[in-house]
């Protein structure tokens, strides 16, 4: 538990066998009891059973086209749950149905938790279509890829990381940035991210962080937005 109905789970991840990046997934309960649940990890029955424990899950989140492994998985295991995706998750999962599309290319979608959770594409990268979600109620931003953090790795994860600039500071990874197609795009899908009031920030892979993540965030922004 990180906030007032904001919780997240974990479980290792490794990249070509070498690089130890865990996955973090998030869990935000809505106002209605219903859970949201934002890139699941691997479902386990201890897991599942914790969750259950929270409420119900109502809404199934892949958050872009690198995250998505374990969405069939939690569908069926929650059958009665909605399941959100990214445009072009398809040709990567064609059995899975995705009840809504997240909105793309500037798009507003209203969606069943939009008056509780907001979310940005990040525009420019087709390859990856991430989406940002802001949780209005615990501030909390919610991030997949497009900002990683590690403040302690060893061997060939901290080579990775340091040469990705992500090692001691929360950055953009330049493997992220080598596959934005539209720099342009990608900067302007940006802005709206400056109205957002950041206390917490969960990432996909490794930290969750509290202390100065306003400042922190703002960090990150004032690289692409100079000045903001």
């Amino acid at each position: 538990n990180i906030a007032h109905n904001v919780w997240t789970a974990t479980s290792a991840f490794k990249v070509f066998g070498l690089i130890a990046l865990n996955g973090r997934m998030v869990i935000i309960k809505l106002k209605n009891g219903g859970l949201w649940v934002h890139s699941p990890i691997a479902l386990t029955e201890p897991l599942k059973t914790e969750v259950e424990a929270l409420g119900r899950v109502e809404h199934i989140v892949a958050p872009s086209l690198f995250h998505h492994l374990f969405v069939g998985a939690w569908k069926e295991a929650f059958p009665e749950a909605l399941v959100y995706a990214p445009s072009g998750l398809e040709r990567k999962q064609p059995h899975l149905k995705v009840d809504h599309l997240l909105s793309y290319r500037g798009e507003l979608a209203s969606l069943p938790w939009s008056d509780e959770i907001d979310h940005v594409c990040l525009e420019g990268m087709p390859a990856v279509r991430e989406h940002l979600f802001y949780h209005r109620a615990s501030q909390t931003l919610i991030v997949t890829d497009f900002c990683f953090y590690f403040k302690e790795a060893s061997g060939f994860t901290k080579l990775y990381l340091k040469l990705n600039r992500v090692f001691g500071q929360l950055n953009t990874p330049l493997l992220f940035k080598s596959v934005i197609k539209d720099r342009e795009a990608f900067i302007n899908s940006l802005k709206p991210l400056t109205s957002w009031e950041v206390n917490k920030i969960t990432l996909c892979h490794h930290a969750v962080l509290s202390k100065d993540a306003h400042a922190q965030w703002r960090g990150v922004l004032s690289r692409w937005l100079e000045p903001l």
